[in-house]
Order: C-alpha cells, then structure tokens, then sequence
C-alpha cells in the first residue's frame, strides 16, 4: 500500500492513501494539513517543516511521488535525495581466517 505525492498549487501537496488508522493519525500530525472530503485526499502545506515532517512520519513507507513534485522537493530540502540510500548502508562483516584485508 503505498503513499501517493502530488501537486496542488504551487503551495501545497496532495496526499493519497489507503485508509489504515496509524496513517491517519501520523498525516494529522502534520501542522497545517486538512482533509478533502469530495476529492478523498490529505493536502500539507508545501513548506520546508511540513515536507520534512511527512518524509519523518513515514520514512519506513513506500512514497510515489510525481517526477515534478520530487524535484521541487528536493530542491526545498536538498539533504532528501540521498534518503533513499540509508537503508542499503551493509553492515561490515568480519574477515574470514585466510583473507588478511578486507575488500
């Protein structure tokens, strides 16, 4: 189930999701979001604190987000485009007995 990123305005960014109860209570966590009841959608402000607050709130979540929007984003909070990459950090393993360096 994944978290859909999206364009409102220049000033706001359309959230969609799957209905479970931790999400909802995560995404009105966020200062300044609302709910759209006729279109069924989360927007949050497109605001350094908010985005920052969405990525932290649902870092362990797979986020679509559209290809404009993603550069907009990281152009607002540089230090997320190399967020991806945290999880495949490899643990250091130790040197077998017959290896004397490691690679």
């Amino acid at each position: 189930m994944s978290i859909f990123v999206s364009m409102k305005r220049d000033d706001w960014l359309i959230i969609r999701f799957d209905y479970t109860e931790d999400r909802v209570k995560k995404i009105r966590s966020i200062v300044g979001r609302s709910w759209n009841q006729k279109e069924r959608h989360w927007t949050i402000p497109f605001q350094h604190e908010s985005v920052r607050n969405f990525y932290d709130l649902f870092a362990q979540e797979e986020i679509i987000v559209d290809k404009v929007v993603n550069d907009l984003i990281y152009d607002l909070i540089p230090e997320l485009r190399y967020r991806e990459y945290y999880n495949l950090l490899i643990e250091p393993q130790p040197i077998p007995p017959a290896q004397n360096v490691g690679i």
